[in-house]
């Protein structure tokens, strides 16, 4: 009897064990399950434009004033601000919007202010203006010193489509610490490989690559104090934010060539359409696009994608059609191969490679 009781309590601790190593690997399982959640919610909250505006008059704050925030003419949020006259929010998309501001028995104040993604400075409403208008102006003849204090440059919608350039080599000229190498773009002297590359707050493997022109709302690069939420860069972290869906069906098409101005034949045909699936409050003053679709593509063609400042020597086109049909010469000592016997004027010079 003592052997079985024995037996019984020790297959008992076993099965014990078993449901604790089991209790214990769903822990874990849940507690990784959650990070990753984490990760993922504060991985896509980069992509918001957190805003905060304070509404003043005569120099005193001012509560009780209601502020829209409109955006391509659909209202997409609206709050009153508190005692100390200010108002925010944590989540809108980047944009250029208008901001009305509006205190009973006086006219609503408009303004105007594009919000990039992330922290905003803090925007002041002065009430006793009838009208502000903010312009933003950018000089691109030289490029700007280093700025220790801002450490992030870039480009909104109007300014990508007014630019001569396309993609991320826009950067070089808004700053000194971006500079143009062979094998990439550095920041502040590191290696191209050192930087990373973002598009709605996703990182993108390989780096390099960025949505074509027309459906970028934002271009931006971050050259010093890169944040923790963008990972352990030695560079520098560009950062794209696409366009969100239309109101209206929108299309656009753009076609850059340089066929008929060089020898290279550097062309690119981009296209653009964004439109409304789900419009929710239509025709009233709050509608928005609940569900919309958004489709962007780009085609790139050149003759040559890696010209030459010298161009290449080829053989011309009568000397090479000799060449195949009589390959080799007969000569005292043998056959030799009639390439050999080419001299200088059997070449011409071209400036872009043909089959390249």
């Amino acid at each position: 009897m003592g052997k079985i009781a024995k037996l019984s309590i020790n297959y008992i601790k076993v099965i014990d064990e078993r449901k604790l190593r089991k209790l214990t690997m769903l822990k874990r399982i849940l507690l990784g399950l959650g990070v990753l959640a984490l990760s993922t919610v504060a991985t896509a909250q980069t992509n918001f434009a957190d805003f905060r505006a304070k509404v003043m008059q005569n120099g005193k704050a001012v509560s009780g004033v209601e502020v829209k925030m409109i955006l391509n003419d659909i209202e997409v949020a609206t709050d009153t601000t508190d005692s100390d006259g200010r108002v925010g929010w944590p989540n809108l998309t980047p944009g250029e919007y208008k901001i009305v501001a509006t205190k009973s028995g006086q006219s609503p104040i408009e303004v105007s202010k594009y919000l990039v993604a992330g922290n905003n400075p803090e925007y002041t409403i002065d009430l006793a203006e009838r009208m502000q208008v903010i312009e933003l102006t950018a000089k691109r003849t030289q490029k700007k010193p280093v700025d220790l204090l801002n450490n992030r440059v870039g480009f909104n919608q109007d300014e990508l489509l007014n630019s001569a350039g396309r993609g991320v080599g826009l950067l070089e000229n808004t700053n000194s610490a971006i500079l143009s190498t062979r094998d990439g773009l550095s920041i502040r002297g590191s290696r191209p490989d050192g930087n990373g590359y973002f598009v709605d707050g996703m990182r993108i493997i390989g780096g390099g690559a960025t949505p074509p022109t027309l459906g970028t709302q934002e271009l931006a690069a971050t050259i010093s104090g890169i944040p923790a939420n963008v990972g352990d860069l030695t560079g520098g972290a560009f950062q794209s934010t696409t366009r969100s869906a239309t109101r209206k069906t929108t299309t656009a098409m753009e076609l850059n060539t340089s066929q008929f101005l060089d020898a290279f034949g550097i062309s690119a045909m981009e296209g653009f359409i964004s439109g409304p699936v789900w419009v929710k409050n239509k025709g009233k003053k709050n509608e928005y696009v609940k569900l919309g679709y958004v489709a962007n593509a780009q085609v790139n063609y050149s003759k040559d994608p890696g010209p030459t400042r010298t161009g290449v020597y080829v053989v011309k086109e009568d000397v090479l059609n000799q060449i195949e049909q009589d390959p080799l010469v007969f000569t005292p000592n043998g056959f030799v191969h009639r390439a050999s016997y080419l001299r200088e004027d059997d070449f011409e010079r071209l400036k872009a490679r043909p089959n390249s």
